[in-house]
């Protein structure tokens, strides 16, 4: 928001920490919901006092929070101010996945997790263990039933890295 030059109040919600430090550094009042759409939204609805809102976000979105907010009453708007483009699997990827190997791959989105579903080699052998950032992301490899899927216990960098530990078992990583 600030490198687009967006005046207005200094107030942002954001949906995790790491989002929500940056703003304060950039001088938001910052707030993060430390979780999902949901929980940003009842956030949101708990602490927004006045005033429209802009949702600053990329063009793929869960939770449709513009229409949300304005249903509840809290005028909203959206701005796409990012796309992440789809890319092929690497090389390398690819070749590791074709070969007969237990292969860990973490996936934050479910968005990221039907890319790489759909990705995958048609002559995969690899045994997929798959840490994965929400129950939705978890859904969203539902074509994938012979993986091994740890959901991580809240949606946040450090509980993935429990749940790729998990997957790695016991012992030090």
């Amino acid at each position: 928001a600030r490198r687009l030059g967006l005046t207005g109040p200094r107030i942002a919600y954001c949906v995790g920490r790491k989002t929500s430090a940056a703003a304060r550094a950039s001088g938001f009042d910052a707030m993060s919901a430390d979780g999902d759409a949901d929980a940003l939204f009842s956030g949101i609805l708990a602490r927004h006092r006045h005033g429209r809102l802009l949702h600053v976000r990329g063009r793929e979105a869960r939770g449709d929070l513009e229409a949300r907010l304005t249903s509840a009453g809290i005028a909203t708007e959206s701005l796409i101010a990012y796309h992440q483009e789809p890319l092929p699997l690497a090389t390398d990827a690819a070749r590791l996945l074709r070969r007969d190997i237990r292969v860990v791959v973490t996936l934050f989105s479910p968005r990221s997790a039907a890319l790489f579903a759909a990705a995958l080699p048609s002559d995969a052998k690899a045994s997929l263990c798959l840490a994965v950032m929400s129950p939705a992301v978890s859904a969203a490899l539902s074509r994938l039933s012979a993986a091994v899927v740890q959901v991580a216990a809240r949606p946040d960098a450090e509980s993935m890295l429990d749940a790729v530990a998990a997957l790695l078992g016991p012992g030090p990583v």
